[in-house]
């Protein structure tokens, strides 16, 4: 919900604390590299980015945005979370 908010560092304590309650949420990476990126804080991008691609070596931005609802891309954030997605190395295919 903070993300949709556009309140990015709110959205990033919450996630990076939620990380913190169990193992097995690697996908919640791939909103903080978008936010880290946004933010424009390097040292965070590079930290969530390996970590995401540690665990998701394979990925792509294809793979992820036939993974998503429908419904993702009527919030208004679809075009942030992609391009952060982007500019931290996700290829398209």
């Amino acid at each position: 919900a903070e993300f949709r908010r556009q309140n990015y560092e709110e959205a990033a304590r919450l996630i990076e604390y939620s990380m913190t309650l169990g193992r097995g949420a690697e996908w919640a990476y791939r909103p903080l590299i978008s936010i880290y990126t946004m933010l424009g804080q390097e040292k965070d991008v590079d930290r969530v980015s390996r970590a995401f691609f540690d665990a998701h070596p394979d990925i792509t931005l294809k793979h992820i945005l036939d993974s998503l609802p429908p419904t993702f891309s009527l919030g208004g954030y679809f075009p942030v979370y992609f391009d952060g997605l982007r500019k931290a190395g996700v290829p398209e295919e």
